[in-house]
């Protein structure tokens, strides 16, 4: 696996919380978050019973008495549940009040009503699992029938206010993702390319809407809501993921997990505010708005100890966070880092392995590519960097201009102040009269007769400079 793929593994599983109180979850079919009393509701299909989950992911069992408890959706101070025989009568919807938990609303559905949504207003939609949509009058407490005529096994419904329909999630077909006009009732397919057996939906970050899918080890995606988009995949490894709410406070889904007993959460929160959500975040706990990740490893630059391209155990130099030690060679995978002239450059990058250059000069360009698996013999340093007449001890010039009163102050300052003798890029050069033959060495070979030979010839008899060795 690389660590690309681990870090994209290690993303989809790290966001499942525990909760305390797990052995209370038969089954959970669907989950909606009370704000008023900073909790999720959760719906168990197995015992027909109501799971409430405080802030703490405490759980504590809140109403019981229904033979399955699957679809719930809070509007106003009322919990609505697609319930199956509620007292022992037939399938139905009933509203429980949040506060005293007494079920003062009902209508009697037939056919197998699951996942339910609210307009915001004064109706509800409910799914019908063998192919029809619901409308409820709350005030009224009747309904209709909204739309029929749809996929079977259709699962779950949400309410999308900024285009006025209704989003339906199926379990079979290839358009199992329907949107349904509030206005004209037509029925068209909302997603171009959907994940298949899908179990929940709800809308919540940014406008964007989750979709919780059966398929491959049970996964949930998120999409923009629109027709030519495809959705990405944020979690999995949930087992048979189900409905599923945002909790806008706390910027959290939460997905029951019918399979595994139990619910997930996602986090989505931005703590450290550089507009990047938790759960994408390369560098959670540090401000990060760019999200480089130069390695690939999926740990952003601005929080990786070790940025290390070529991932031979060494970082590459220019980046703060990293305190591993850094590459004598970057880019290329030396983890023995080799460096044979010790001139801190490693001999896979190295244009004369045997002659300390650290700066690495090629005058003449004649460098192959990097990396050099032989000892390519090409920089100044093993070839002579000497280019034309000898003078331009700085490096900083091009023929016939390329000596000038910066050259001599440069050598002043290597023989009499700094003693910095690295600070001359090419010693051929700077001796000029060639008393060190093709490789000078600056201590021996720069000297007070080679500054006053360049004196001479900018500002006194302009006597011609010897040519390169």
């Amino acid at each position: 696996m690389t660590r690309t793929a681990l870090a994209l593994a290690l993303a989809l599983t790290a966001n499942v919380v525990s909760v305390n109180g797990q052995s209370l979850f038969v089954g959970p079919e669907s989950v909606s978050y009370d704000e008023a009393n900073d909790r999720y509701l959760v719906s168990n299909a197995g015992d027909g019973t109501i799971i409430a989950v405080d802030h703490n992911k405490n759980a504590t069992l809140w109403f019981s008495g229904l033979l399955h408890a699957l679809g719930n959706e809070i509007a106003g101070n009322r919990l609505y549940v697609s319930s199956t025989n509620f007292n022992a009568s037939s399938d139905s919807v009933i509203g429980i009040n949040l506060t005293t938990k007494a079920v003062e609303w009902r209508i009697i559905v037939s056919g197998n009503p699951d996942g339910i949504t609210w307009d915001g207003g004064n109706y509800l939609y409910i799914v019908d699992t063998g192919g029809r949509i619901v409308k409820a009058d709350i005030a009224l407490q009747t309904f209709e029938n909204f739309v029929t005529g749809l996929n079977p096994l259709i699962q779950d419904v949400v309410y999308d206010g900024a285009r006025n329909r209704l989003l339906i999630a199926s379990w079979t077909g290839s358009n199992s993702v329907l949107a349904v006009d509030l206005n004209t009732r037509a029925v068209t397919t909302a997603m171009q390319y959907p994940p298949t057996m899908l179990d929940g939906i709800c809308q919540g970050y940014d406008g964007n809407f989750f979709l919780s899918s059966h398929s491959s080890g049970g996964r949930v995606f998120m999409w923009d809501g629109e027709y030519g988009s495809t959705g990405q995949v944020i979690i999995g490894a949930l087992d048979e993921p189900a409905g599923s709410c945002y909790n806008f406070v706390d910027r959290e889904l939460a997905i029951a997990r019918y399979g595994a007993g139990s619910v997930a959460f996602v986090n989505f929160s931005d703590p450290e505010s550089d507009g990047i959500p938790w759960l994408w975040d390369k560098c959670p706990e540090v401000y990060d708005p760019e999200q480089s990740d130069s390695d690939g490893d999926g740990t952003g630059d601005a929080c990786d100890p070790c940025t290390d391209y070529d991932y031979d155990g060494y970082g590459d130099p220019g980046y703060p966070a990293s305190t591993c030690q850094i590459d004598n060679c970057p880019g290329l995978p030396n983890p023995d880092q080799s460096d044979q002239d010790g001139d801190g450059v490693g001999d896979g990058c190295d244009n004369c392995r045997l002659v300390d250059n650290p700066t690495q000069l090629d005058s003449n360009g004649d460098c192959p590519a990097l990396p050099y698996t032989t000892d390519p013999n090409c920089g100044d340093a093993c070839l002579g960097c000497c280019v034309g007449r000898v003078g331009d001890a700085n490096g900083d010039g091009e023929y016939p201009d390329e000596v000038t009163l910066g050259d001599i102050m440069l050598m002043v300052d290597v023989k009499f102040i700094s003693g910095d003798c690295g600070s001359i890029p090419c010693v051929a050069e700077a001796d000029v009269n060639q008393d060190g033959g093709s490789f000078p060495n600056c201590d021996d070979h720069v000297t007070l007769g080679d500054i006053m030979t360049l004196v001479d010839f900018l500002f006194i008899s302009n006597t011609p400079l010897k040519n390169c060795l």
